[in-house]
């Protein structure tokens, strides 16, 4: 069953990411430190994974309006809703509006300030980089990245607990890697008519992202590795930090495993279907949530 126009106009197949929003009330419940009311902070973490979703719906439909004549470019971005002539451009403006608002107030509505000062950043970042940013080799892709911290904190800021700066690094230099690799995916599929589609390609070359993917990957596990041997951490889930290390094995699995698919490949065009699709991401997933729990029993 074909979705309707309007919904696929928000791409809901997007908004696995705004999972991530969950994170830091995940780790907070294992902390042994911390002590709050469980449902409340749970509901308002499921409030403010909704208010992203909406907003990030709101973000995509509004830039589909501005990149449709782009977007006819490339094989698959051709069959989007504005692109394909589905909806007009000034509909899909119209509806990024109503939803962003419908994200705003619930956002202000369920978690009060915070989360919607949040979101309300967000937006405003997307904004920024649609108007200009994305035209900026590098600064564009740390700008899509900081999109991912962002949402772990405000999800920690809707549920009333702390999070640690080191897990929005992780996350940045593991979406750094991400948007590196989608970018570098981009440029193969493409060729020559990259530019045409994404002007930023043309400062790009298939060599340099290569580079950077490979780099990227190893900050990422260093940053993960760094936070698990911190005396602070081992403290606030009352365990080894040595056993805190054994969870960095299946990160390094699936680092690897993201690194086959992304240079041996020349994957990473569609990060969301790696991370919801592909078996060996999937079980590198469940192993390190395995072996969280096993640390931690």
């Amino acid at each position: 069953m074909r979705i309707p126009a309007a919904l696929e106009l928000l791409r809901p197949g997007q908004w696995l990411k705004n999972l991530l929003v969950f994170a830091g009330l995940a780790f907070a419940l294992a902390d042994r430190n911390q002590s709050f009311d469980m449902l409340p902070a749970v509901l308002d973490a499921a409030c403010a994974v909704v208010a992203f979703c909406l907003a990030s719906g709101a973000v995509y439909a509004f830039n589909d309006a501005a990149d449709a004549a782009a977007d006819r470019i490339h094989p698959e971005k051709r069959r989007r809703p504005v692109a394909s002539g589905r909806i007009s451009p000034r509909a899909a403006r119209m509806e990024a509006l109503a939803v962003f608002a419908l994200a705003l107030a619930l956002a202000g509505g369920s978690a009060g300030a915070g989360l919607l000062a949040s979101v309300a950043f967000y937006a405003a970042l997307q904004v920024f980089y649609t108007g200009g940013l994305k035209k900026i080799p590098w600064v564009e892709i740390a700008v899509l990245a900081f999109g991912f911290p962002l949402r772990v904190k405000a999800g920690a800021i809707a549920a009333g607990v702390p999070v640690t700066p080191w897990i929005g690094l992780c996350t940045f230099s593991a979406a750094l890697l991400v948007a590196a690799g989608k970018r570098r995916a981009e440029l193969l599929a493409l060729g020559a008519d990259a530019p045409l589609h994404r002007a930023v390609l043309k400062h790009y070359s298939e060599r340099a992202l290569g580079v950077a993917v490979a780099v990227l990957a190893g900050v990422a596990f260093a940053c993960y590795a760094a936070w698990t041997l911190l005396p602070a951490t081992a403290a606030k889930f009352g365990v080894d930090s040595g056993r805190l290390l054994l969870t960095g094995v299946p990160v390094a699995m699936g680092l690897l495993r993201y690194l086959q698919i992304v240079l041996l490949r020349g994957g990473g065009g569609r990060p969301e279907r790696i991370f919801s699709r592909d078996p060996g991401m999937l079980g590198s997933l469940a192993l390190w949530a395995v072996s969280w729990i096993a640390v931690l029993s």
